[in-house]
């Protein structure tokens, strides 16, 4: 058995090793259908890492934020900003993740990725900087995140 054979017998029962008699006799063809293999590389995988990615940084940004946001000499208004930014931040990389699951990955997914962006983005900026050239996104943000959300349901 070569190497990619093997590999595709993992996909296919993956506790394969258990049974008695496979090292006995190995599969003569193995044939993955291509229902098993639409999930790779399409629209709903692509979304899944970008969510698991934005939540590693909605992480290490609550970390940020905690040892060195609270930490500083700055107004509450612009603590409860960043904290505001952090919480919709994991919230929308939390959607991401169940994006698989509506009916439309593509429209969902853009709509969800544009509103955290413009969401989140534009308060951590005016949190760090304190510059309000971005405020008009935060608006426009939170709107394509409603629309992400409502676009589960919809369509």
């Amino acid at each position: 058995m070569n190497f990619q054979n093997y590999i595709k017998s993992l996909y296919n029962n993956p506790f394969h090793y258990l049974s008695l008699g496979y090292f006995a006799k190995s599969p003569s063809k193995i044939v993955i259908s291509p229902a098993q293999t639409h999930y790779f590389g399409s629209p709903s995988h692509t979304f899944l890492v970008i969510g698991a990615v934005s939540g590693a940084l909605a992480h290490v940004l609550a970390a940020y934020g905690a040892h060195k946001i609270h930490n500083e000499a700055i107004s509450d208004d612009l603590k409860q900003i960043y904290d505001t930014a952090n919480k919709f931040h994991f919230y929308s990389s939390l959607s991401l993740m169940i994006v698989p699951l509506s009916r439309k990955p593509l429209i969902t997914g853009t709509l969800l990725v544009l509103g955290m962006i413009g969401f989140s983005g534009s308060c951590y900026y005016y949190t760090l900087t304190k510059s309000q050239t971005r405020s008009m996104i935060t608006p426009i943000g939170a709107m394509l995140t409603t629309l992400g959300w409502l676009s589960f349901a919809l369509c």
